[in-house]
Order: C-alpha cells, then sequence, then structure tokens
C-alpha cells in the first residue's frame, strides 16, 4: 500500500515513500525530500500556500495513505507550535484529496525497530541492502510508513 511517510522540524518537512507489505516493505523514493516552509508560515496566506502544496505533492505521488512521524520530547517538553500547524496542514490536505491519515509515535518506531533487531534485521537490511541512511532521520521516517503498510 504506497504510503507517504513524513516527519517535521522547525523550518521543513522530510518525505519518502514506502510500499509493500508490513513484512516485506519496498523503498520506493530512495532519498529523504525536502519541503521547505514559507517565511509567512505563521499567517493564514503561508499555511495555505503549504496546504496547496501538499495537496499537489498528493496528487502527484498517489499515495493511499499518509503517515506522520510525531514529534519526540523535546528539552523544553513540547513540540513546536509550527509543528502542529504543519502536520495539521498537511491533514487538511490529505482529507481534501480523501486519503487517509495516520499520526505515528516514536514509541511505536522504537517498538518496530526492537521488534527487527528480536528477529536480527534492521530497516537498512530490509529496504537498503544493508547501508546506513544518510541522514539518520531517514530510517524513522522509514520506519513510520512501514508500521503503517498492511500485514500480508
Amino acid at each position: 500500500m504506497r504510503t507517504i511517510a513524513f516527519s517535521t522540524d522547525t523550518e521543513k518537512m522530510s518525505w519518502l515513500i514506502v510500499d509493500g507489505s508490513h513484512s516485506e516493505p519496498q523503498l520506493v523514493s530512495t532519498k529523504l525530500e525536502r519541503i521547505k516552509f514559507p517565511v509567512d508560515i505563521d499567517e493564514g496566506a503561508g499555511l495555505l500556500g503549504l496546504i496547496k502544496t501538499l495537496g499537489l505533492l498528493i496528487d502527484a505521488q498517489n499515495p493511499k495513505q499518509i503517515a506522520i512521524l510525531q514529534p519526540g520530547k523535546s528539552k523544553f517538553n513540547n513540540a513546536s507550535p509550527i509543528r502542529f500547524k504543519v502536520e495539521a496542514a498537511l491533514q487538511v490536505a490529505a482529507v481534501q484529496k480523501g486519503i487517509a491519515v495516520c499520526l505515528v509515535s516514536p514509541l511505536t518506531v522504537s517498538a518496530y525497530k526492537k521488534k527487527l533487531a528480536k528477529a536480527e534485521k534492521t530497516i537498512e537490511g530490509l529496504v537498503n541492502g544493508g547501508q546506513p541512511f544518510s541522514p539518520r532521520e531517514t530510517g524513522d521516517v522509514i520506519c513510520a510508513g512501514v508500521v503503517r503498510l498492511p500485514n500480508v
């Protein structure tokens, strides 16, 4: 099931596409793509522009679902307000296109990696020929997408 997996920070969102099943995931995008936020992201016009951009991305990539990796705990104990706005914009864009959205907890990603480790596997081994990902966050974004793939 073709899935776009997203991760956000305060300046950009990163995404890639996974497909296949939970047990046999396939990495469609080999590189973590990025969308830089508009400078007026805190204003309505900036958010509307981002929603339109995300809608175009969804149309172009034709996913069946979207997974958003939620932020982990920060040293300030909560995520940036911009991340909440961006994740909401992504949810709006997806709903406008009739695409399901799921928020994926970092704890879910961690549990999935532990499950792989028990089976003496890694996400790098499953989808990247055992090679490490660069940047490092790529593995977590992939895992966020893979955990939403169907069990077959």
